[in-house]
């Protein structure tokens, strides 16, 4: 997830180095503009708002999670959930938080139903947390934050 964001804020920065030359006749502040600007649309294209990757096909999760290295937690959820929308702020959080030690991916289950099927998520929000392409853990419902934290501390110990 984090690999594509130095491309993109390099070439943010190549950008915002030519615009700054043309508009304020100085590299440098270009450069530092571009650069920011390039990690912030990097992030929002190739990771998503607040850290959490899409995923809808099973390529992509298999690639995003299966493949992983460290643990991920999947959000199974739908937009039309009630309790997937309070869920949501938590998820971005701990995403932010854990940024570099774990990954973080959401499947809607409205766009992605095989996804759902091969995991048997008959109830959302659902998260199930991976390591080394294994289910280790199934917490179904809204939790406090602090019973992510302590399932996701385990994961990384393991």
């Amino acid at each position: 997830m984090g690999s594509m964001l130095i491309p993109a804020a390099l070439i943010g920065a190549a950008l915002g180095t030519l615009v700054g030359y043309l508009r304020w006749r100085s590299p440098l502040t270009g450069a530092i503009l571009g650069g920011a600007l390039g990690l912030g649309v990097g992030r929002f294209a190739f990771v998503g708002p607040g850290g959490v990757a899409a995923v809808e096909t099973a390529e992509d999760f298999e690639a995003k999670v299966l493949k992983a290295d460290g643990p991920v937690l999947v959000d199974f959820y739908a937009d039309w959930c009630g309790p997937c929308r309070k869920l949501k702020p938590t998820i971005e959080d701990l995403a932010e938080e854990y940024a570099g030690r774990a990954g973080f991916v959401k499947v809607n289950v409205d766009e992605g139903p095989g996804l759902a099927r091969r995991y048997n998520i008959r109830s959302i929000p659902a998260v199930l947390i991976f390591v080394d392409g294994q289910v280790t853990e199934v917490l179904v419902g809204c939790r406090p934050a602090e019973h992510y934290r302590s399932v996701l501390d385990a994961a990384l110990k393991s």
